[in-house]
């Protein structure tokens, strides 16, 4: 919070300084009140101090006290000489008409019944506190009320304590010595000085109504420990005895005295205090308002105080940033040290935040020469967040609301803060979080206020993280580079005149910086290679760079500001070329080979020697420039020129370090440069020469697609091969064959119409004509072409539910399925795919036909699914095993085998009880294989125990039930992996599974991954709801023991109770709280077995918006739990519910607590502002005046979040 008060800071509320410790606790419900005799002495009361009760006891009797005597000793005189002390007493302290005064009501006022239990401890023997608190308009259910010697531990008591007796037992009233002995020193009494032991301990005191030298004080102060809590007392500033106070341990408050019986101080003190502690959020708005909307107040007055008090709150402080509107405001704050924190680094509290955005959206347009002030004094330093603050308020300059000169201070004071990039201004996140948006934005106001220099600067923080080379910095961005387009023809390019020599030098600096970090982060440390060069293909505008990166705008600058000068100013051109052309960036040459050749001031053989003088026309880094340049500049070159420029091209020579053949590719190079410069000027011998010497020698060479450029991408596109479909099916599938076996392109004019693409148009032929397919299989089949992949492409054409193929075809396609040849681990899948298509789809007639054929296929493909390999069966870590099942062969054989099973059961006249002895040896063949394979079939075989245990219970138990076993980590995970994917809950089959889930249920947390185990725990919860009888108390328990090692488990319990119950409908809701739901829940609030977690608590509140038919019993429930924010989702899921479920109608009181309670989270969720109408909906209905106010006060402290 801004300037964070300590301990010994204080408020003054009803001319009292009360220290903020004591504010502290009186708000943390630690504060204890301890009451003496001088709080029942004021009117109406009007009753003796302890002395003068001495007195009146004493009168008629000739006795008085003596100078050596105490009050407590002249009474135990009286009662040894016979006198009825404790009866006279009573008598005294109950007149006619006794009645409470404004003190006993007011320090009862302290307490809040709600969030905080009375805590008064009181020495008197009057019970004028009961009469208050019995009055009934402080607490709806009356305090509890101690007398002694029958007192509570002092740690944690809740009441009013009446320390020692009361009027209503004459008898056990603390008065004579012998009573205080028994009270505070004897062993086996001593019950007061146990009580003040334990409570001084504990709590923070609150003294009033004694003085230093009352007698009952010495007997409480030995009871004060050294450490502990804080003690204070109320004392007049008529009293000179302030340090025996402390001396005594207690720390004095002073109310202000005209005389020594002036009490009125006192009086108007905790009035103050208790008007303080009792102020509703309507009140602190109310009272803050009025403050803050004038003037600052004195910097030492109460009012002064209050802002104090309302900058520790979050919720204050935008009470007090909506109100405040003066800029004297500023100078206030910053000498009170609020501001202080919001012109250092570092991170910053909520309250400093609220500041920072205060600052700038009410003085940063308005009074800016009051923040300006500010800033200088503390030398022109911005917290990251205050810096934000401005630099997007900024943004909101229209109609020339800010004249240009305050803008441009605002850009120089801004522009030399620039935070320290942190996480969230980091390079890749900068445009998605705002920070360089807010720079463009703020370059366009500056534009347009015509302050070009400002503008500069902006232009200089804009570019300036070009220069970062970071681990997750993007060299793409499409957003920046679309802004800086933006910048470019709106901004910079009309403007081009005014700033174009400075901008080309910070355009420039930034290139020769950015060139400077990539050799230093470089590992070949070569000044020549630069990468930025490498990715862009031209200076120009080219279609091989259609996709720019974060540097090409400021190259695109840089050559724009020399297109410009090429016009305008060909002596500055000039200077800036011959620099560009002798530095170390590939791109400043680039550019400057760029800039010669738009140059009009030059003939053609003067570019030609300006080239060959200033650059290596074989050279990789400008190769696309000097290309360029050369082909613009050769046909109006002379025949000298030519010459130099051929010869310059004949004596390249390969690096000797390539391997290969040096003189082919040296020739291959000069090739491709003559033939460049051949299309420019066909008609020019002397390249007609060259490149016939070079054709003679290597007769194949080809001219590249794009000489000019080092390299080059093609657009994608869909390649069909060498035939279309029609093109296949217009002539047999035999004839088609041999090419379709034979092709296999190798040359790169081919390299676009590869096999792949000829396999993908054959299935096109096959799918439209599944009759030429079998032909093509016949063909395939006759010239024993087993190995080809032309079958793996056929017969995956067959297994799709596209292809219609009739029971001619079908039989065609099993004969050619049977035929053992074809059985290789890569067709595998593909006929299995087939198979279980068919048995799908087949209908009772065609099952008799194929069932055997299919089995028999099935039987024999089984080695071949089990030997096919892929990244998965290889991949020992991260399984996800049914999705890896169902796309293997053998997951896919199980499959065929379960939907044969169920064909078969589902024809019987009678349902068997058992599987026949064919699918047990299918069955059993998959439990069998020990390899991967067997367990992705088993795996799809737990996936259907449910089925499998109707089917043949007995198998089942035996075969797949120790599968679910820990014994095998993998089979263990297996089984899981395909029961919780595909399986489904059934009574029968829950009850075998629910010992192996809490069995399992700590290997389960240990190896599962997240998913897998997400889906475990929703089972571990419908067990315990549905199955579990007994001993639900110990499934909790063994699920929540395990969260001491992994804490997240809590959450993921508590969200997955959640999911399930919106998927219940009200009846079932019901029988889950009556069954279980409502004593996890009151367990959960006593700690057992843990804690909740604010995590659970945020989840669990929106369990209540599910038990729509016990919802007042669910809100009864969330209320005992702390408020906590909710994040987004968890919000909009109760939003969403409350309006469906029509709660507002239904239980309109128990949504309204809810949802106060909600409200009471220190920061409430802003985005409860724009569904705020549920709220305002419910002060609609019938609802008690407490809770409409309630409510009233969480719409106003939602609307100022």
């Amino acid at each position: 919070m801004p300037a964070k008060l300590d301990s010994a800071s204080t408020m003054r509320i009803g001319s009292v300084d009360f220290p903020e410790s004591l504010l502290n606790a009186l708000r943390g419900g630690q504060l204890v009140v301890f009451a003496g005799a001088g709080v029942s002495m004021g009117a109406p009361a009007r009753l003796p101090s302890f002395r003068k009760l001495a007195e009146k006891v004493a009168e008629g009797t000739g006795k008085s006290i003596t100078a050596s005597e105490t009050d407590d000793q002249f009474l135990g005189r009286l009662k040894e000489d016979g006198v009825r002390v404790h009866q006279r007493a009573t008598e005294t302290l109950q007149p006619d008409n006794l009645k409470p005064n404004a003190l006993h009501r007011n320090l009862l006022r302290l307490f809040q019944e709600k969030d905080d239990p009375v805590r008064v401890v009181t020495t008197n023997f009057d019970c004028l506190f009961e009469q208050v608190a019995e009055a009934g308009d402080l607490f709806k259910n009356k305090p509890k009320v101690f007398e002694a010697p029958a007192l509570p531990p002092g740690s944690r008591f809740e009441g009013i304590v009446r320390l020692h007796g009361s009027v209503n037992e004459p008898e056990e009233m603390v008065l004579t010595h012998r009573d205080f002995g028994r009270a505070y020193l004897t062993e086996e009494d001593g019950w007061a000085r146990r009580f003040l032991v334990s409570l001084f301990a504990n709590h923070t005191v609150l003294f009033v109504g004694y003085s230093h030298n009352d007698t009952i004080m010495t007997y409480l102060t030995p009871s004060l420990p050294p450490g502990g809590k804080k003690r204070f007392a109320l004392i007049g500033s008529k009293s000179n005895n302030l340090d025996r106070w402390r001396r005594m341990g207690i720390e004095p408050i002073v109310f202000p005295q005209e005389n020594k019986s002036d009490f009125t101080g006192l009086d108007r003190g905790v009035e103050g205090l208790a008007n303080f502690r009792r102020r509703g959020v309507i009140g602190w708005q109310q009272e803050i308002a009025r403050i803050a909307e004038g003037e600052p107040p004195m910097i030492d007055g109460e009012d002064g105080h209050t802002i104090d008090h309302a900058l520790t709150s979050v919720e204050l402080t935008r009470f007090f940033v909506r109100a405040a509107t003066s800029p004297k405001w500023i100078g206030w704050l910053d000498h009170r040290g609020y501001l202080k924190r919001l012109f250092a680094e570092g991170e910053l509290e909520e309250q400093d935040r609220i500041l920072c955005e205060w600052l700038a959206v009410r003085f940063a347009r308005t009074h800016s020469d009051e923040l300006f002030s500010v800033i200088c004094r503390r030398y022109g330093k911005l917290n990251r967040h205050l810096w934000r603050s401005f630099v997007f308020q900024l943004d909101y300059v229209k109609d020339n609301s800010l004249d240009p000169h305050t803008l441009s201070q605002w850009v120089h004071i801004l522009m030399n803060c620039i935070p320290v990039s942190t996480d969230e201004y980091s390079p890749s996140n900068s445009v998605r979080d705002g920070y360089e948006y807010y720079l463009w934005r703020l370059a366009e106001h500056c534009i347009k206020a015509n302050v070009l220099q400002s503008f500069l600067q902006v232009y200089d923080a804009i570019t300036a993280r070009l220069v970062w080379f970071l681990p997750d910095y993007k060299h793409r961005d499409d957003l920046w580079n679309w802004h800086m387009k933006k910048l470019w023809e709106e901004s910079l390019q009309p403007n081009l005149p005014k700033i174009v020599y400075t901008l080309l030098e910070r355009a420039t600096m930034r290139l020769e910086q950015r060139h400077s970090a990539s050799v230093a982060w470089s590992y070949q440390n070569n000044s020549r290679m630069d990468d930025d060069s490498f990715h862009r293909s031209a200076i120009e505008s080219h279609e091989q760079d259609g996709n720019p990166r974060r540097i090409d705008p400021i190259i695109d600058t840089v050559r724009d500001c020399f297109e410009w000068l090429v016009i305008n100013d060909l002596v500055t051109v000039r200077n800036w070329c011959n620099r560009f052309i002798s530095s170390d960036p590939p791109l400043l040459r680039r550019l400057a080979i760029h800039a010669t050749n738009a140059r009009q001031d030059l003939s053609a053989d003067d570019k030609v020697a300006w080239l060959l003088e200033h650059c290596d026309v074989n050279e990789y880094e400008g190769k696309h420039e000097i290309f360029r340049m050369a082909a613009d500049v050769y046909p109006q070159a002379g025949s000298q020129q030519r010459k130099a420029l051929i010869q310059a091209i004949s004596q390249y020579q390969a690096p000797v370090e390539i391997p290969g053949d040096g003189a082919a590719r040296s020739a291959y190079h000069q090739f491709n440069w003559f033939q460049w410069l051949h299309n420019a000027d066909p008609k020019c011998s002397l390249l007609k020469a060259e490149l016939d010497k070079i054709r003679s020698q290597y007769p194949e060479f080809q001219p590249r697609e794009h000489p000019d450029l080092n390299y080059w991408r093609r657009e994608a596109s869909r390649c069909m091969g060498p035939w279309t479909v029609e093109d296949l099916l217009a002539r047999p599938a035999s004839e088609c064959l041999s090419n379709l076996l034979d092709y296999h392109p190798n040359t790169p004019e081919l390299a676009e119409k590869d096999r792949m693409s000829m396999l993908v148009t054959v299935c096109g032929a096959v799918e439209q004509d599944p009759s030429w397919g079998l032909d093509l299989a016949d063909a395939m089949a006759e010239k024993s072409a087993w190995e080809s992949d032309l079958w793996t492409w056929v017969v995956s054409v067959w297994k799709s539910e596209k292809t219609d193929l009739d029971k001619a075809c079908t039989r065609r396609v099993l004969s050619h399925l049977s035929t053992s040849k074809l059985h290789q681990p890569r067709n595998a899948g593909v006929i299995v795919d087939v198979l279980n298509r068919l048995i799908r789809n087949a209908d009772t007639a065609d099952l008799t036909e194929w069932l055997d054929t299919s089995h028999k296929i099935a039987i024999a493909i089984h080695s071949h699914a089990a030997a096919f390999e892929d990244r998965f069966t290889k991949n020992l870590e991260d399984r996800d095993w049914y999705q890896e099942a169902i796309n293997h062969p053998s997951g896919k054989l199980a499959e065929f085998w379960l939907h044969s099973i169920e064909s078969w059961y589902n024809q019987q006249d009678k349902p068997p009880q058992a599987l026949n002895p064919e699918y047990r040896r299918a069955l059993d063949t998959i439990i069998e294989d020990n390899g991967i394979p067997g367990k992705l079939g088993r795996t799809i075989l737990t996936s259907q125990f449910r089925f499998l245990h109707h089917v043949d219970s007995d198998w089942t138990k035996n075969h797949l039930l120790p599968l679910f076993d820990t014994k095998d980590e993998e089979e263990f995970s297996c089984a899981w992996d395909g029961y919780l994917t595909g399986g489904r809950l059934s009574l029968l089959a829950g009850e075998l599974l629910k010992e192996k889930c809490i069995g399992g249920l700590q290997r389960a947390i240990q190896d599962f991954p997240k998913n897998r185990l997400t889906r475990f725990i929703q089972f571990y919860i419908l067990v315990i709801s549905y199955l579990v009888n007994n001993d639900k108390d110990k499934w909790i328990y063994t699920f929540f023991n395990q969260t001491q090692v992994k804490p997240e488990l809590k959450h993921m319990f508590t969200t997955e109770v959640g999911r399930l119950l919106r998927r219940l409908d009200e009846s079932s809701q019901n029988e889950w709280w009556n069954v279980w739901l409502r004593d996890y829940w009151n367990n959960r609030l006593q700690g057992i077995p843990c804690p909740l977690d604010d995590a659970e608590i945020a989840t669990m509140f929106e369990w209540a918006i599910h038990l729509q038919g016990v919802f007042p019993e669910a809100v009864d429930m969330a209320l005992q739990m702390g408020p906590v924010p909710l994040e987004l989702p968890l919000y909009l899921q109760l939003s969403h519910n409350i309006g469906k479920i029509n709660l507002i109608n239904r239980y309109p009181v128990e949504l309204a607590q809810l949802l106060i309670h909600l409200g009471k989270c220190q920061t409430s969720p802003w985005f409860w502002y724009q569904d705020s109408q549920i709220l305002h909906q419910l002060l609609e209905k019938d609802l008690p005046e407490d809770l409409k106010q309630e409510l009233q006060e969480t719409i106003l402290r939602i609307k100022i979040s």
